[in-house]
């Protein structure tokens, strides 16, 4: 039996680098975690955050100094803590410009196809280091690439 392999990659938007990266063996949000305690012990500094419907109230949490762009599921309420409000009354009283905002997370959807496409959609590796060497080099890969492009 094979294993899906999660991963999660935060890009840093003006560069189109990977700032950090997790993964995980059990779920999408464990991999989210993994990237998050990068950041942690990095000391990033996000300004904005664009996540998708799968993320809701508990990422205004994750990052209490960002400006957080989310798209609440149809079922969301304006009830919630002061930035969740604040988050859905700016959808709703600008969607547009909030709109044209949070889909700029659309360009890291194309960075992730993009690293996919030259390293592999599959990751055939059973061991735990194994398969963080292999989103390691991923990594790398993508960043040396892309700060080539930079120069």
């Amino acid at each position: 039996m094979k294993d899906f392999v999660y991963s999660f990659f935060i890009f840093d938007l003006g560069s189109n680098l990977i700032v950090a990266y997790g993964y995980s063996l059990k779920s999408e949000r464990e991999a989210y975690e993994m990237a998050l305690g990068v950041l942690r012990d990095l000391g990033v500094e996000v300004d904005s955050l664009r996540a998708d419907k799968y993320y809701g109230k508990s990422t205004l949490d994750d990052f209490p100094d960002s400006e957080v762009y989310l798209i609440p599921k149809s079922n969301a309420t304006i009830k919630g803590g002061k930035r969740w409000r604040e988050m859905v009354l700016r959808f709703m009283r600008n969607p547009l410009e909030y709109l044209e905002e949070y889909f700029k997370r659309e360009r890291a959807e194309s960075l992730i196809s993009s690293i996919k496409r030259r390293t592999g959609w599959i990751i055939n590796k059973v061991r735990e280091e194994r398969i963080h060497l292999t989103v390691l080099a991923r990594v790398a890969i993508h960043d040396l690439l892309w700060s080539k492009a930079l120069d």
